[in-house]
């Protein structure tokens, strides 16, 4: 995990993260893990043009290190230059989508195999614990059993796959395709996970399902290995204020990348106060500090609040059917009904209302003022309140008894128009007096 952050106004855009790593061992079901703190997590997208990008979640996609690929893709932009970020971000897909060098096909066809057969792996351990009693029993008589609560477990991952949203970026009929296509890494990775596990007709070919099902359905939960985040700011040739943009890296299978848009947010003409503060990946204390409200306290309450008005229409329809009794009068069902509903819709809009009221505080009390300073900042300001909201959230993780998942140095950028990207504070893990030829390869053909 980590911690990073965008602050931008129309002078430009401050991009600070952490260094923590978080390496673990086990699969995917692993809980052996351990932290480092030299992480390279913040980079320029150019070396030419005032375009940079951080990532987050798995250092790794597809198991090639994001500081590769992103290298690579800077390699292979060379000069060129796109008048808005949304070409920039759209370009640096497209190269992720179709570089065979970085993802031949028979690596997409290995990766998806494996993968694959991890997901076949946590299924075929719920069927075992679905199974768990009967084999405590003896195997005698408890065979049809078996195979109908392994059948049940099958039916619900598959549907459960299927529940989430379908990829944005890809067609229902690429299901098909995938699965035609990758026939043969399927049914190997099926013959190797249940082999010694006698499986109906349906069961294989809902087990073939899920394998294609995983890839095309979004918020399932069962991101194998996890997601990649990617954050994308700066500006495009023709625009004068900075944007920032986030996606999430899911995998890639037969040149379809698997990926969702995430927050963002564009400086414009028509706000003359623009500005914004966008957090990535563990946002609890920045959301505390712009919000004045911790999340997780803010959602209890909201939680206590849905609650309490629920309860409200049944409990007064109760007080009134006992008055009713003690007066020695009684209501009809009708009534009855006609209360609890003419109640049911008094409660929701007096919580409608009381949730507005509150989210109305915190905005004009808290988040407005807060954007109004952060849109007259100069850039070293810019700069100051990215670090200090990163260290924030790393002294928030040292003093908990969980895992330090935020820490080390923190890397601080600012990329404004006319300046363009400039570092703040960046770590090396090697000194630069040893090193001259590394700046002298960085800054070749920059003359040009």
């Amino acid at each position: 995990m980590t911690a990073q952050i965008a602050i931008l106004n129309k002078s430009g855009v401050a991009l600070a993260t952490d260094s923590t790593v978080t390496i673990q061992s086990g699969g995917a079901a692993g809980n052996h893990r351990k932290t480092y703190n030299t992480a390279n997590k913040l980079f320029t997208l150019s070396k030419f043009q005032p375009v940079a990008v951080m990532t987050y979640g798995n250092a790794s996609f597809m198991g090639i290190p994001w500081e590769t690929i992103i290298k690579t893709y800077r390699t292979q932009l060379h000069d060129k230059s796109f008048q808005t970020l949304s070409e920039y971000t759209e370009d640096f897909l497209e190269f992720v989508r179709s570089n065979d060098d970085l993802f031949p096909d028979q690596y997409q066809r290995r990766i998806f195999q494996a993968e694959t057969q991890v997901a076949y792996e946590m299924i075929k351990s719920s069927v075992a614990k679905a199974t768990a009693d009967l084999d405590s029993e003896g195997a005698d008589g408890n065979e049809e059993e078996r195979k109908k609560r392994a059948s049940d477990v099958i039916k619900e991952d598959w549907e459960h796959t299927k529940s989430g949203k379908f990829v944005p970026n890809i067609s229902k009929n690429f299901l098909q395709t995938l699965k035609k296509s990758y026939s043969k890494e399927i049914d190997s990775a099926l013959e190797t996970v249940f082999s010694q596990t006698p499986l109906s007709a349906v069961d294989k070919r809902r087990l073939k399902n899920i394998a294609v099902d995983r890839f095309c359905y979004l918020g399932h939960g069962k991101e194998i290995p996890s997601s990649s985040g990617i954050v994308i700011a700066g500006f495009g040739s023709s625009e004068p204020f900075p944007s920032v943009k986030s996606f999430l890296f899911h995998g890639l299978a037969k040149g379809k990348l698997r990926h969702e848009e995430g927050i963002g947010c564009a400086c414009t003409h028509e706000n003359p106060n623009s500005a914004a503060v966008l957090p990535f990946a563990q946002t609890d204390v920045v959301s505390s500090f712009v919000k004045a409200v911790d999340p997780q306290f803010h959602k209890l309450i909201v939680g206590y609040l849905y609650k309490i008005f629920e309860n409200h229409a049944p409990s007064v329809l109760k007080e009134v059917k006992t008055v009713c009794n003690q007066l020695g009068s009684e209501l009809s069902a009708e009534i009855e009904k006609e209360i609890l509903e003419r109640l049911t819709t008094e409660s929701l809009e007096g919580l409608e209302s009381t949730i507005g009221k509150l989210e109305n505080h915190v905005r004009s009390k808290h988040i407005d003022p807060l954007l109004d300073v952060i849109a007259i900042l100069p850039k070293d300001e810019l700069a100051a309140l990215a670090e200090s909201l990163v260290s924030l959230t790393s002294v928030k993780r040292k003093m908990s008894l969980d895992l330090e998942t935020v820490g080390g140095p923190v890397d601080v950028a600012v990329i404004s128009k006319g300046d363009g990207f400039v570092w703040i504070n960046r770590k090396h893990y090697f000194g630069s007096d040893l090193n001259p030829h590394f700046l002298q390869n960085y800054f070749r053909g920059q003359e040009s």
